[in-house]
């Protein structure tokens, strides 16, 4: 039995590795997930195998002494976890869109239930967001305690009957949803339990086939005896894993092959395959494992916000902090916490009752936390004035009918995020001149962004962005003011990449057959809306190219940041590179004149650059909060062209003595 134990402890200690080297970003292993999958099959396996030499019991008392045991095995380091991590995140932290759900996440992983949380929000586990939420990997830990409320039914059905029939039922039941699911639905499947629970049954099924053969040879000398295969078929997995159809088929090897090394495991046959997966640093790092699964992932976000995770040196310090963090966690709060006479002594329907309560009160803590962020913070950031360009507008395009039209014109601003970024600017204008405005905007959805199609594309932006137009067919006045505000630069980077790119690959990737192409595809598109706007008012903006940065403003801003690779190019780009880089959506721009004369083209570059150089910061403050979207103060620095672009080109004697500027 301590050779069994000592060969589980090996095989728990490969699957972390696996999802540690994963989680390095390491370019060799793109798939990488197996380890996820070993784990779960493990967790089927060992926790059904202690309790299946239980004496009988009432199932009441069975359920509740269940309950105690994982509440004393998994929440004393989790809650260690999340509370100390959500500590950091509360005092250093950004709070911008590439973070906006790790509170949430955080929030959700202390009831097990932050998988559903990011099933349902629309977060891919494979998003680049996710490399910036130190939570996201309490999903497993969701799927298993989920598991664990179905599981103590199905196992008493098995001693009462000695029968294999629910669980093969409810096998082949997650097995059939997870073939469908996998291809309809890759969040689902990827996060939640019915997707996953053939691969927890598997390790039950085998610990009940084990169980019911204690002295049959009936797997010696076999492939199911075969340690070789078994770590064939997981590093298989691990390497060629398709993110996009998963878990089938591809957890399909993993689970193969962790069902074939736990049962060579059992068999006890000698061979290198023992000898590894029981010598002591596997068995060390098996005994760590639960802890170190919980610690990597969030020291490997704090190293990504901070100093990066691409040189040796930070990835061997991220992995000693790992193991240390692992260690205290195991022998201080693992260890110890578990076999302290008040536990060991207490009901188990008591300590059920009271692991609830508490986890309810330290998540209610934690939540009052984190909430208080802006005050707590000491990154620069938290100062929204400055930062955040973000403010409430009136976004319903809609209109009663017959009621008179108004004489004040109202703007109506459609686009993507970069038009919900002029919020401050629009509300300014509003509160000021007495206009309506209307903001619409959506992250993405950048009709006249004038480099690739939006309308035709068959995205999510697709009905969003003909239904705003279709809208403005219903409500637009001829002295209405319709502002068409989109990202036309190509970006350098995003919110959420791990290193600055080269400028001048950058520049030569616009001019690619494919991205002419595009070009041409959104020149027409946009020329066609502009041409139905222009039916109902003449009266039409559309904002320039503004200047893009190979540098993310908001993850540079504090000193514990200032050093990470995505900060390394500077916050600035040549003002003569910048103008040949938007040469080619100004190109597009000045066609557009041609055909529409009437249509005003705001080009507000002169304000926000000066004729050397396109900067980041003037007077010490962010004219950007990350590598493109104007700040808070980016929006006060272009009120006043603004205003004048307005009163300019669309003032006449019937609404001209609204303004109050």
């Amino acid at each position: 039995m301590t050779k069994y134990i000592r060969g589980i402890d090996g095989l728990r200690a490969f699957a972390v590795l696996t999802v540690i080297v994963f989680h390095l970003n390491a370019s060799w292993l793109p798939g990488g997930f197996s380890g996820v999958d070993v784990f779960f099959v493990i967790s089927g396996y060992v926790v059904t195998l202690s309790l299946l030499n239980r004496p009988p019991q009432r199932l009441s008392e069975f359920l509740w002494e269940f309950y105690k045991r994982r509440f004393v095995r998994i929440y004393p380091a989790l809650l260690f976890l999340l509370v100390t991590t959500s500590i950091i995140v509360t005092f250093f932290l950004p709070k911008f869109f590439v973070s906006k759900d790790i509170d949430q996440t955080a929030i959700f992983a202390f009831f097990g239930l932050s998988n559903f949380f990011l099933a349902f929000n629309g977060s891919s586990y494979f998003s680049p967001s996710t490399d910036f939420n130190p939570f996201v990997h309490t999903w497993s830990l969701g799927v298993e305690e989920q598991f664990y409320l179905i599981f103590p039914l199905v196992l008493f059905s098995y001693l009462l009957r000695r029968s294999k029939l629910l669980i093969l039922l409810l096998f082949a039941a997650s097995f059939i949803y997870s073939v469908y699911i996998s291809s309809a639905n890759s969040s689902l499947s990827y996060y939640l339990l019915p997707s996953r629970f053939w691969e927890l049954a598997a390790g039950c099924i085998l610990s009940f086939i084990h169980f019911e053969n204690k002295e049959s040879k009936a797997f010696q000398n076999s492939v199911f005896n075969n340690f070789l295969v078994g770590v064939i078929l997981i590093s298989l997995g691990a390497v060629f894993s398709d993110k996009a159809h998963f878990p089938f088929p591809w957890a399909l090897l993993s689970v193969a092959g962790t069902l074939i090394l736990i049962n060579a495991i059992v068999s006890r046959k000698k061979g290198w395959g023992h000898s590894l997966f029981a010598s002591a640093p596997l068995v060390h790092i098996g005994k760590l494992s639960y802890s170190m699964y919980l610690w990597h992932w969030p020291i490997f976000v704090f190293y990504r916000w901070t100093v990066g995770l691409d040189s040796l040196f930070e990835i061997l310090t991220a992995l000693g902090l790992t193991y240390l963090l692992s260690l205290f966690s195991y022998e201080i709060i693992e260890k110890k916490f578990s076999k302290t006479h008040f536990i060991r002594a207490l009901n188990a329907r008591h300590a059920v009752l009271a692991s609830c309560l508490l986890i309810g009160v330290v998540a209610s803590i934690t939540n009052k936390g984190l909430s208080l962020q802006p005050t707590l913070s000491v990154s620069k950031t938290v100062d929204k004035g400055v930062w955040s360009p973000y403010t409430d507008l009136d976004n319903k395009i809609s209109k009663k009918p017959g009621v008179e039209a108004q004489s004040t014109p109202t703007i109506y601003v459609i686009g993507d995020s970069h038009a919900g970024a002029y919020s401050k600017l629009l509300r300014d204008f509003s509160e000021t001149t007495n206009f309506k405005v209307v903001l619409n905007s959506k992250g993405g959805c950048g009709v006249t962004n004038l480099k690739e199609p939006v309308l035709t594309s068959g995205g999510p932006c697709t009905q969003k962005m003909k239904r705003w137009l279709k809208e403005l067919e219903d409500v637009v006045q001829p002295h209405d003011i319709v502002f068409f505000a989109t990202l036309k630069s190509y970006r350098f980077v995003n919110q959420n990449d791990i290193n600055a790119v080269d400028l001048q690959s950058s520049l030569q990737q616009q001019y690619k057959s494919e991205q002419v192409a595009l070009r041409e595809e959104a020149y027409n598109e946009s020329l066609a809306v502009l041409e139905q706007v222009s039916r109902l008012t003449k009266n039409i903006i559309l904002d320039s190219p503004k200047p893009v940065f190979n540098y993310v403003a908001f993850r540079c801003a504090d000193w514990y940041t200032q050093h990470n690779p995505i900060c390394s190019y500077g916050a600035k780009v040549p003002r003569p590179f910048f103008d040949l880089y938007r040469e080619s959506t100004m190109d597009s721009l000045f066609k557009i004149k041609k055909e529409l004369p009437h249509i005003v083209i705001w080009d507000p570059v002169d304000e926000l650059c000066t004729p050397e150089s396109c900067d980041i910061y003037r007077d010490g403050k962010p004219l950007y909060f990350d590598a493109d979207h104007l700040s808070g103060y980016g929006n006060e620095v272009l009120k006043a062209s603004f205003h004048e672009m307005i009163f300019k080109n669309f003032a006449n004697d019937k609404y001209a003595g609204n303004a109050a500027i």
